[in-house]
């Protein structure tokens, strides 16, 4: 749940998990964050796909964000990869993989940000558009 981290960081917790508490976060992380990252790229993409449809015109360039959501989800992947890599490969340390994950985990959150402003801008611009459909 961070937004960026260093290699020490990383190594510090990975360590203090203990052998059972790494194996059970690398377990977790492939079951829960394996289906979860495709739930949501799929549910904001819907939305997104429906609100945008009734809020702006079939050639703007707002009709292409519907699948920013994805790349959330490729970003979650990335990340979620690395972690568990790092988990299984520990007492190794991949000081690179650490670093390039914790890319990755800042990407996600930002796209994570820009694609709750996207859903929040549909959802606003279908509830206008039905409030000044009702008073006309």
């Amino acid at each position: 749940m961070l937004f960026t981290y260093s290699p020490d960081d990383v190594y510090a917790m990975v360590e203090a998990y203990g052998e059972k508490g790494r194996q059970a976060y690398a377990l977790g992380a492939a079951i829960v964050d394996g289906a979860f990252p495709l739930a949501y790229a799929f549910f904001q993409a819907i939305l997104l796909t429906f609100t945008f449809r009734r809020v702006f015109a079939k050639d703007s360039l707002m009709q292409r964000l519907h699948l920013f959501p994805f790349g959330v989800m490729i970003n979650d992947y990335l990340e979620n990869s690395g972690i568990i890599f790092m988990l299984l490969r520990f007492p190794d340390e991949m000081r690179g993989v650490a670093r390039l994950t914790s890319v990755f985990t800042t990407t996600k959150w930002i796209m994570v940000g820009i694609s709750g402003a996207l859903v929040l801008i549909g959802l606003l611009g279908v509830s206008y558009k039905k409030l000044a459909k009702g008073s006309s």
